[in-house]
């Protein structure tokens, strides 16, 4: 029960640090803009590491997608981009940099460019969440209005959208270990 307890501030702290980023830091980068007009010193200190972007800065623990599936991760990633003012589409390459930064083990010893393909596979796999707007470049489903394809009683997808990009998920490795 502690631990439930100790998960729910964690994640409240992380809320709030996020709100702070995107309502209260602008308002302290406006004031010291207006000072700079003015020709006075800023009234706030902005560090570089005080997240003055607030893009700049991720709020997973060391730990967040430590022993987590794939898809999830990745799923709270892109929610968390459209959620903090992104834009909301993620290149792969961004949002592996963001599950290594929260502490994701990929399966193997596999390079960083295998880890980053075997994450493409599976978001192009997994149709059901993911849209892939480009070819490095995935949103959510939820984002676009679509709803996850149907299945036809053989097992192949009913004409679909998702299925437009032509890659077949037949020809791409099993990601093995993690679950989606």
């Amino acid at each position: 029960m502690n631990d439930q307890l100790k998960v729910a501030i964690e994640a409240l702290q992380a809320e709030i640090e996020q709100k702070e980023r995107e309502i209260i830091l602008p308002l302290k980068q406006a004031a010291n803009q207006l000072c700079k007009v003015m020709g006075i010193d800023p009234v706030y200190a902005l560090s570089d590491d005080s997240g003055t972007s607030p893009k700049s800065k991720t709020p997973w623990k060391i730990d967040q997608f430590f022993n987590k599936p794939l898809s999830s991760s990745a799923v709270q990633i892109l929610a968390w981009k459209k959620e903090s003012g992104g834009d909301g589409p993620m290149t792969v390459d961004e949002i592996y940099d963001h599950l290594i930064a929260g502490g994701f083990k990929f399966d193997g010893s596999g390079t960083a460019d295998f880890q980053k393909r075997s994450l493409k596979i599976a978001m192009i796999k997994n149709t059901a969440q993911f849209a892939k707007i480009s070819e490095d470049v995935f949103g959510l489903r939820t984002w676009y209005g679509m709803r996850a394809p149907r299945k036809k009683t053989n097992g192949a997808e009913q004409g679909d959208e998702a299925t437009a990009d032509g890659d077949k998920a037949d020809e791409v490795p099993q990601e093995s270990g993690q679950t989606s």
